[in-house]
């Protein structure tokens, strides 16, 4: 046998081994370094992973504060700004939810409900709250709660709406019913100017699909992100970006820091923050990569290298002894096979699977253990490749146990720890042992128990329970994490005295009922151990804690040893007891010494509960109500018009209504009662509940009647006389002025002066009356507002010569148009012109400007002169107020003009108001929205102008004889007119002759003068009818072509006009056209 090392052979075997070591170093440390550097990045991953973790369990925690706001603000009818206030403190915010601006609560407004809502605001707290800014959106999302107010006194009142981002997301939330984040914007109470949010969560009446607003949430991105795990800013940067891209103008928060050498690891990803992309950077630091110091790699090149040179000494030396070698190698050879006759045995009767592989990891024998565990044939595995057994091979290290899963023949999991071993045979050939064992039932067991423990684990943790087990035969505790949490311990303290520290924190006053629920169940007296009790925290703060415990362990004996049970802080629960209480307390009062009727009924109509108000109201005892219905108190009428209001106003989504009603009383007379009505679900018996308040109203429609009455004698038995006084005054002065005397002249015009005055008086407090009552209807039509305004200037001409001053218009190129009822528009510009022509310096101008501002026509006075005072400006529009209140004032008034006019414009749509100077200039402005553009028709005006030689014959129905008389004299020899003074003589006039015009008193002794158009249309169909009465009755009659009021038109018009109607209706006649004239 020629040895290994023979001579010829020791030129090259050193160097080979050399190279061999060389080789195997280089390798290795290639190796190491590779192995640490996926090392390195496993923990850059783990601590990304713990921050991306942290990101989403912080945005969860705002999610939950939001979702508890909101189930505070629909369970309260109303909530106000100090128990907005006291709520968000009690939720500790700082402690609790880092990186946020505050709670609020964002409400939906309709424009037209915007100053109810304000006057709601100013009720509840807040009288100086407004809405900002101004938007042209039907409905503005506004901030009503924000707290804590200090910080976000900006956003108090905003309308979100304004903006498209802010207003979408909120839009979102309610749809969805799922909370929403809005993409990154700039928060008006943050002075940083930097990326924000609003987190807007949707909030509903429970039960309901009834939609209140959101429980909103604004934060900083640069106070949310930062500080999300220890690592943070140490070991990596955190980078940003709103949406799925690296794009710069999307950043939201950056802690890259300069590395001249780059990062060694980087890792994105994109995560969903409530229905936005977030893409999240994270960025190795030089600090990470420093404490990653790849040394192995060098110290093994380093040992590598010595080891060479040792390897090649010891070649050496080893071929010098290669005869000693070859003798001992004969040797061991014999015991080789007497081991290898005793291991196979071993191998045969083994209990683990055992598998021998060639070079190339086939099969050259395997074991009985073998074939039975994956149900197959020896002879079936001879030269097979391992993986035909079990994959993932490659992956086992030598000398190491490997967990891996593989199937048996007939398709059966198995989870195989492995094991390889590995040597070289005597041809030189490399050969390995694998070693199977079966832990399939082990690893089943062992993921059962864990995902057990998981699972105990989270309920505990995410329930806040803390639970203890006490040895009852030694007096030591055993307790959780989260046990120690609710006592303020440190979680990870080891060697705590549970019991000795619990024992030194309880009340003293509630130590005695724990023992004694623990001495009743410990004796088998009761089944658990429930009490409750206090604990010390700090000086002189003490907690509420629950514990529930039960005997885990009985001895032989039948004595209890073990005492397993869990502890809970209910201090909230206790607290939010405690108001409850105390609300339901204060609720009582408040509706026991209401000074107003209170009631509460169930959904079928019975009484739960009064108080002494509504009974003294209806005469009835407490008792006797509440064994009654709704319906046996009030007028059946009245209880189902109430009933049939609620229907419909549910159906539409409301929650309460006011009505008048007529209340049963125990002496049989009804009163009226004011009854307002709230409803809402019992969340006791899950059935809808209706809160009633009535205040008793029966003296103001008493005073409402006698109002009415007042305003209907006035109108009958005032009017009339005093327009017969002016009448016969102007008569009086026209025909007989220049027969009188200096002092009988001025006598009279003392009278005509007072007489109007008198009758503007009147006319205003009926109008007032009238718009008030809502009986006045307002006829508004397209309106040219250049023409309107220029003809009430110019008939005020007279008027502002007589004060001294100048009117002058200022009209644009395109005149404007608005929907206006023309005179009404004229009365509003008469008194601005007047006030404005008796209140000015002496030769000054009153200008009046007409122009278009934001789709409204705006008319505005302007005058110079006193002004008015600032103590006089709040009173300006109220009705009988006047600057100057004395018997001596100089101008006259009523003090009803403003008044008046405001309701008008506001009847309108319109709106009115002034600035003012005190010794400089005041400007009166009205605003009117615009008229949709028409297309006008051209018509030419009927020729008035026309000569006829024909008389003209009026038939005047009026049952004054004095006013009739003034009327016919006012014609003089322009007109024939005939007076009767009932509907029966008319009818025969109008049945025997005919007429040109036809005047007409609405309101007659034998009925309405609307009763004589029957006879009008068989007998004279084609006569125009003039309505003159002390009535602004608005009859619609085809027949009519005007109707005037007598205090409200100087006979001159009418006779005027009547002449005008005459030739224009003559002139259709001829030409076989009728078109009735328009007549103011």
């Amino acid at each position: 046998m020629i040895g290994v090392f023979s001579k010829p052979q020791l030129g090259w075997v050193p160097v080979l081994i050399v190279a061999i070591s060389f080789t195997a170093t280089l390798s290795l440390a290639y190796w190491l370094d590779g192995d640490q550097r996926q090392k390195s990045e496993a923990v850059f991953g783990e601590l990304t992973e713990d921050n991306r973790v942290a990101l989403l369990g912080r945005l969860e925690s705002y999610q939950h504060a939001l979702m508890g706001a909101a189930g505070y603000y629909s369970a309260s009818e109303e909530v106000t700004s100090e128990e907005w206030r006291e709520y968000v403190q009690s939720l500790s915010l700082s402690d609790w939810l880092p990186g946020i601006n505050g709670i609020g609560i964002i409400q939906p407004v309709e424009k037209i409900e915007i100053p109810a809502f304000l006057e709601t605001a100013a009720e509840t707290g807040d009288p100086d709250f407004r809405i900002h800014p101004e938007t042209d959106l039907d409905t503005a999302f506004v901030i009503r709660h924000i707290e804590p107010a200090a910080n976000n006194l900006e956003a108090l009142g905003l309308d979100i709406a304004f903006e498209d981002g802010r207003r979408r997301a909120a839009i979102r939330a309610r749809d969805t019913r799922t909370p929403q984040l809005t993409q990154r914007i700039l928060l008006v109470q943050d002075r940083t100017k930097q990326p924000g949010f609003l987190l807007l969560n949707p909030i509903f009446r429970p039960e309901s699909t009834t939609f209140l607003g959101w429980s909103y949430m604004p934060f900083v991105g640069s106070k949310t992100l930062q500080n999300l795990t220890r690592a943070q800013t140490q070991s990596f940067s955190l980078t940003v970006y709103d949406g799925s891209e690296p794009d710069e103008g999307a950043l939201i928060y950056d802690e890259r820091v300069a590395n001249s050498d780059g990062p060694a690891f980087t890792r994105s990803l994109v995560v969903q923050a409530f229905g936005q992309d977030w893409l999240l950077v994270w960025e190795s630091t030089p600090q990470f990569q420093a404490s990653e110091a790849r040394h192995s790699a060098v110290l093994a090149l380093a040992l590598g290298l010595n080891l060479t040179t040792l390897l090649g000494a010891l070649a050496t030396m080893l071929f010098r002894k290669e005869r000693a070698v070859q003798k001992l190698a004969e040797e061991k050879t014999r015991e080789s096979e007497a081991r290898e006759r005793q291991t196979t045995s071993i191998v045969e009767n083994a209990m683990a699977s055992i598998v021998l592989l060639d070079s190339e990891n086939h099969i050259i024998t395997a074991n009985k253990a073998t074939c039975e565990l994956f149900a197959v044939d020896e002879r079936d595995l001879i030269g097979a490749p391992l993986s035909k057994l079990v994959d993932e091979i490659d992956l086992v290290k030598y000398g190491s146990s490997k967990r891996m899963k593989a199937t048996t023949s007939t398709g059966i999991p198995l989870v195989l720890d492995g094991r390889l071993s590995s040597w070289q045979a005597m041809d030189g050939t490399t050969q390995s042992v694998v070693i199977l064992q079966d832990v399939t039932k082990e690893e089943a067991s062992t993921q059962k128990l864990r995902e057990s423990e998981d699972r105990w684990n989270t309920v505990l943790v995410g329930a806040e329970i803390g639970v203890f087990d006490v040895d009852l035969r030694t007096g030591q505790s055993i307790v959780s994490d989260m046990w120690k949490h609710l006592m303020g311990v440190p979680a990870n303290t080891v060697n705590v005295d549970a019991q000795r520290l619990f024992l030194e924190r309880i009340h003293p006053d509630d130590l005695a009922v724990l023992e004694a629920a623990d001495a009743d169940c410990i004796a088998g007296r009761t089944s658990r151990s429930v009490a409750q009790y206090r604990m010390k925290f700090g000086d002189n703060e003490w907690r509420w804690m629950r514990s529930d415990a039960v005997v885990a362990e009985w001895d032989d004996k039948g004595q209890a040893v073990r005492l397993l049970g869990a502890q809970t802080d209910i201090t909230e629960l206790r607290r939010a007891q405690e108001k409850l209480e105390l609300s339901e307390q204060r609720f009582k009062s408040v509706l026991d010494n209401a000074p107003v009727g209170m009631a509460m009924c169930a959904e079928n109509g019975d009484f739960l509960g009064v108080n002494g108000a509504l009974c003294t109201l209806t005469g009835f005892s407490a008792e006797y109500m509440e064994s009654r219905k709704l319906r046996d108190v009030m007028v059946r009428e009245d209880f189902l018009q109430l009933l049939s209001n609620v229907e419909e106003l549910r159906a539409q989504g409301y929650n309460s209504l006011k009505s008048e009603c007529r209340m049963l009383t125990k002496d049989g007379e009804p009163k009226w009662g004011l009854v307002g009505v709230a409803w809402t679900a019992d969340e006791v018996t899950n059935e809808d509940m209706y809160i009633l308040q009535v205040q008793d109203i029966s003296e103001l429609k008493e005073v409402e009647k006698m109002k009415a009455q007042f305003v209907s004698t006035m109108s009958h038995e005032l009017r009339t006389p005093l327009t017969s006084i002016k009448g016969a005054l102007s008569l009086l002065a026209g025909q007989h002025g220049p027969q009188m005397e200096g002092s009988a002249n001025r006598l009279v015009k003392i009278a005509q002066q007072n007489s109007e005055r008198l009758i503007a008086l009147v006319n205003d407090i009926l109008d007032l009356e009238k718009i008030s009552s809502g009986q006045s209807e307002f006829d508004c039509s397209r309106t040219n507002m250049s023409e309107l305004v220029s003809q009430k200037i110019e008939l005020m001409e007279p008027f502002a010569k007589q004060h001294g001053v100048i009117f002058r218009g200022h009209f644009p190129t395109i005149s404007p148009h608005a929907n206006v009822e023309p005179g009404r528009f004229q009365q509003v510009l008469s008194n601005l012109l007047s006030n404005a022509a008796k209140y000015s310096f002496d030769d000054s101008i009153v200008d009046v400007f007409l122009e278009l501002v934001d789709n409204d026509v705006r008319v505005t006075v302007c005058n110079s002169g006193p002004g008015i005072a600032e103590s006089f400006k709040p009173k300006i529009f109220m009705p009988f107020q006047q600057a100057d209140s004395s018997d001596t004032r100089s101008n006259g008034g009523t003090g009803l003009g403003l008044n008046i006019s405001k309701k008008i414009i506001e009847h309108m749509g319109g709106e009115i108001g002034f600035d003012s100077v005190v010794d400089g200039e005041t400007r009166f402005w009205v605003t009117i929205p615009t008229a949709e553009i028409e297309l006008e028709e051209d018509s030419e005006a009927a020729d008035t102008s026309c000569d006829s030689k024909q008389p003209i014959k009026i038939l005047h129905l009026e049952e004054d004889q004095d006013f009739a008389e003034i009327v016919r004299d006012s014609f003089g020899k322009l007109a024939n007119v005939t007076s009767v003074g009932s509907l029966a003589a008319a009818q025969r006039q109008i049945s025997h002759s005919s007429y040109d015009l036809i005047i007409v008193d609405w309101e007659l002794p034998d009925g309405h003068g609307e009763d004589l158009f029957p006879s009008i249309i068989r007998h004279q169909a084609s006569t125009p009818v003039f309505g003159l009465s002390a009535q602004e009755v608005r009859t619609r009659s085809d027949l009519i072509v005007a109707d005037l009021v007598k205090s409200r038109t100087d006979l001159k018009d009418v006779v005027s006009k009547a002449i005008k109607c005459v030739y224009a209706h003559r002139q259709s006649l001829d030409s076989a056209k009728r078109v009735p004239p328009v007549l103011a």
